[in-house]
């Protein structure tokens, strides 16, 4: 009779080791990465002390002092010196499988993995009934990144002990991370069907049906996986997230914010929650988490940036302008910053200060062609169309496909009249850069307008009207070219679809009245 799982418990009496860790053959779990972590725990089976006394077989009894002494040094972090031990353990005794097991385990947890295999391979032939070195031997493959061999090793384990949940998690997470992701949910599944209660199961499973956009069963696992562990950070976010995609912005925002009370150090978490306010026009908290980011990463760029744009969106500029400053100093003119300032103030409509920032910010850096395209903007809006073409220009010379500055000057030259030849010109190279731009479409159908070429104009601004068909600007070109046309019908139908999509327009609400239509009789009969 072969004692040596029975009398090694004599020696671990003498060394006072009951009840203490030893070395674990399995992989735990950790819900925060998934990463295989090596741990301790007894795994020996209940023996009998007599049984040493009994047995004559002292090569035998020598085997167990050197494996007693392995364990150890196992439990003392030792493993050279466990080894060694295990060694001797096995060559008095080379039936026994729980020493190739145990140095099986030691070297994949040491990253020998040729070495674990030799083992592990050697612990199952000794004892086809053992269920750990078949786990570890799985393992070892896998760190060995042969995957099918791994594969097959858990199979192998699952059709063995069908009732054992480990293989099954192990599995699924190599599946997972081999992208064979439908044959990771089964499997997952599999394990819950043996335990439906293991919370990062099902968050797992809800991370593979977001792989698969299948949001309804997504949602459906992380929510389970709270139900077990409400505490669960990654649970909680994993579902804010998978909400989000779906649109479901204040279900998002409650996980988000018990993210935060789970985890109030999670800075990412305050700025998707931020975003997210914002997005539902919360201003007020998404402004208060925007300064509470600049408290917690004073010299991340972008905290800045958010905030103050939320502040011009508000028509704060004081304040936009007061973060910017504090920022510019702070963070020495970085390029963004300036924009931003330049920004504000040509939403202030002070548009000699906009043009000197925007200046200052290609001097350290700012892409030219970008910025000289805002400055013929500004310049623009100050009818100084001389120095608005002297921009476009440059920007195009920076950057020859800047299809917005070529669809900008063609069009400025449109509605003044000028240049016509040359307008149709420079808004079709804007076109054949990006050619579904319904923008660029309805400058070309105004440039044919002006040009007194109302058949292609109306040709052009219906198509445009398909790109962009809530644009009020391109409904009342469309009805100006019908008018011209002599289709007043057709004129009046778009000048009252662009007027409800624009009731403040001055010039719609003329022309509706020059056809005895009452603007307000047309907005109190939308609202029916």
């Amino acid at each position: 009779m072969n004692i040596f799982k029975r009398t090694g418990i004599a020696l671990l009496f003498v060394f006072g080791l009951i009840g203490t860790p030893i070395l674990s053959i399995g992989a735990q779990e950790n819900e925060n990465d998934s990463a295989k972590q090596f741990s301790f725990k007894s795994f020996l089976p209940s023996l009998k002390v007599n049984d040493l006394i009994f047995n004559p077989d002292r090569k035998i009894i020598a085997a167990h002092t050197h494996f007693s002494m392995g364990m150890l040094y196992i439990f003392n972090g030792n493993y050279s010196s466990a080894i060694e031990e295990l060694k001797k353990a096995h060559g008095l005794d080379p039936t026994e499988a729980m020493i190739p097991l145990k140095m099986g385990a030691i070297y994949l947890q040491q990253g020998r993995n040729e070495e674990a295999i030799e083992q592990l391979v050697t612990a199952i032939k000794l004892d086809e009934s053992l269920y750990d070195p078949r786990l570890l031997l799985a393992q070892a493959y896998f760190q060995q990144s042969k995957v099918e061999d791994a594969i097959k090793e858990y199979n192998k384990t699952i059709n063995l002990y069908p009732e054992k949940v480990d293989a099954y998690i192990e599995l699924g997470e190599v599946l997972s991370r081999e992208n064979k992701t439908q044959e990771a949910i089964d499997t997952f599944t599999r394990a819950l069907e043996i335990d439906s209660e293991l919370s990062s199961v099902w968050y797992k499973l809800g991370l593979l049906y977001s792989k698969l956009n299948n949001i309804d069963d997504a949602v459906s696992s992380f929510r389970k996986s709270i139900k077990i562990k409400p505490s669960s950070f990654l649970a909680h976010l994993g579902l804010a997230i998978v909400l989000e995609v779906a649109s479901k912005n204040e279900e998002a925002i409650a996980e988000y914010e018990e993210c935060i009370r789970i985890n109030p150090l999670s800075k990412n978490i305050y700025k998707r929650l931020a975003d997210l306010y914002r997005a539902e026009n919360r201003y007020d908290k998404a402004l208060s988490l925007y300064m509470l980011l600049i408290d917690l990463e004073p010299y991340e760029l972008y905290n800045y940036v958010n905030p103050a744009y939320l502040l011009i969106k508000m028509g704060k500029y004081d304040a936009a302008l007061e973060i910017l400053v504090w920022a510019k100093d702070k963070l020495q003119n970085p390029v963004e910053i300036i924009s931003m300032i330049a920004l504000t103030y040509s939403e202030m409509n002070e548009l000699d200060k906009a043009i000197e920032e925007y200046k200052f910010a290609i001097t350290i850096g700012a892409k030219p062609d970008i910025i000289n395209y805002y400055i013929g903007s500004l310049y623009e809006r100050k009818k100084d169309l001389a120095m608005a073409e002297k921009y476009f220009k440059k920007s195009i010379e920076f950057n020859p496909e800047n299809a917005d500055a070529y669809n900008y000057l063609g069009y400025m030259w449109a509605e003044q009249g000028i240049n016509l030849e040359k307008s149709t010109e420079f808004i079709q190279k804007a076109i054949d850069i990006d050619p579904n731009n319904g923008a660029y479409i309805d400058s070309l159908g105004w440039s044919y307008y002006k040009r007194g070429m109302i058949f292609e104009a109306i040709e052009e601004l219906k198509k445009a009207v398909k790109f962009l068909d809530k644009d009020p600007v391109i409904r009342e070109h469309l009805g100006d070219a019908y008018h011209k046309m002599g289709k007043v019908e057709e004129a009046i139908a778009e000048w009252k679809r662009a007027f409800i999509m624009d009731p403040h327009s001055d010039s719609l609400k003329t022309k509706l009245e020059e056809n005895n239509i009452s603007p307000q009789e047309l907005l109190s009969e939308e609202e029916k």
